[in-house]
């Protein structure tokens, strides 16, 4: 029997189906709660977050710096990817393939970014003026969804979630979260190659649920370097 993961593409104009990675760690209490974090633009991984460009100036490096902090007590963010099959994703984000890939459909919305990604830092002047939404939150979204081009395989979109505003944001243990809802709503979950938990333990978790949500064990491909379905269900862990 062949195992259909059609549902691992949409063809809606209103959301995009995108891809969260997240480790065995975390994974249970992310399917029982209904929500993801939110993350601080000062704590990612980017050592260069919100620094795409030149900061060969004092003045711009203190206006830079108290930019960042403006930011970040204002906006947050959840990155996804447009990609499940790629090893990389699944080895920094995952924990190295023993996690899972949640499935989720993202509003297509203003606040919803593609990330660029570039080899060399963009030149600024001196008397060059950081973006805010006041400029529009197109053009300020743009700014702030700028990486280097090492970062390319993660094929990066970007939920921008303002703090003030997010009607379905909770707070727990000081960190910010959005819930499940009118902005992303889970449709699936990718098991690892490398499982933690096997299906009964993740359908548990999910049984609440309004909608029945798709799963899908994966497995390393035989003649490619990536991430592919297990067509075999007799493999699958349970």
């Amino acid at each position: 029997m062949v195992v259909d993961i059609r549902w691992l593409k949409s063809k809606s104009k209103k959301t995009k189906r995108l891809f969260y990675f997240t480790g065995h760690t975390h994974v249970l209490e992310i399917l029982l709660e209904k929500k993801l974090k939110i993350s601080d633009f000062r704590k990612c991984n980017d050592l260069f977050e919100l620094s795409a460009f030149e900061l060969g100036y004092d003045g711009i490096r203190r206006k830079h710096k108290e930019w960042v902090e403006e930011m970040a007590a204002r906006f947050g963010l959840i990155c996804f990817s447009e990609d499940w099959k790629e090893p990389l994703m699944w080895a920094h984000y995952a924990n190295n393939g023993t996690g899972l890939c949640l499935v989720l459909d993202v509003i297509n919305s203003d606040n919803l970014r593609k990330v660029t990604y570039s080899n060399q830092r963009a030149s600024v002047e001196e008397k060059f003026r950081f973006p805010t939404v006041r400029n529009g939150l197109s053009q300020f979204h743009d700014f702030c969804s700028q990486k280097a081009s090492g970062w390319r395989y993660e094929r990066e979109w970007r939920l921008f979630v303002d703090l003030k505003r997010a009607s379905a944001k909770s707070t727990k243990n000081g960190m910010n979260f959005l819930d499940f809802g009118s902005a992303l709503e889970l449709v699936g979950v990718i098991n690892g190659p490398r499982p933690y938990y096997g299906q009964d333990i993740i359908k548990s978790a999910v049984k609440n649920y309004s909608s029945d949500l798709n799963y899908l064990q994966s497995r390393l491909a035989y003649k490619k370097f990536e991430i592919v379905s297990q067509q075999n269900k007799d493999l699958w862990k349970s």
